[in-house]
């Protein structure tokens, strides 16, 4: 019998590596432009979130100054405080009951006080 021989050369040669490089590079580029949007997402919410803050103030103070502009003026129209008081938990029994602004309420009132005064009430 004859010999046989056989001769096996492996040459191989890496070449998904430049692949995954650029893979790896991608994922890196994207990691990066992920993180600065979140962080223009977070400086985005943040200045909402101020400026909601800042809408509320506002909210509370347009409301404080209407409320004192009532009281002033139901003052005007009132003979006592005691009476300014009791006409003000009527009105806004009113307003409650019927489903109106206090403010409308209390300016009807006031446009009308001097005629229901007149009339006895």
């Amino acid at each position: 019998m004859s010999d046989l021989r056989v001769r096996l050369i492996i040459d191989a040669q890496n070449n998904a590596s430049p692949s995954v490089n650029e893979v790896r590079g991608d994922v890196q580029t994207l990691d990066n432009q992920l993180g600065t949007l979140g962080n223009r997402l977070n400086q985005f919410l943040a200045f909402k979130f101020a400026e909601m803050i800042a809408q509320w103030g506002a909210e509370i103070i347009r409301t404080a100054d209407n409320y004192q502009t009532l009281t002033a003026k139901l003052a005007m129209v009132t003979d006592s405080y005691e009476e300014q008081v009791a006409v003000q938990k009527e009105l806004f029994d009113i307003a409650q009951r019927s489903h109106a602004g206090l403010s409308r309420t209390e300016d009807a009132y006031i446009k009308n006080a001097d005629a229901i005064r007149r009339l006895g009430g």
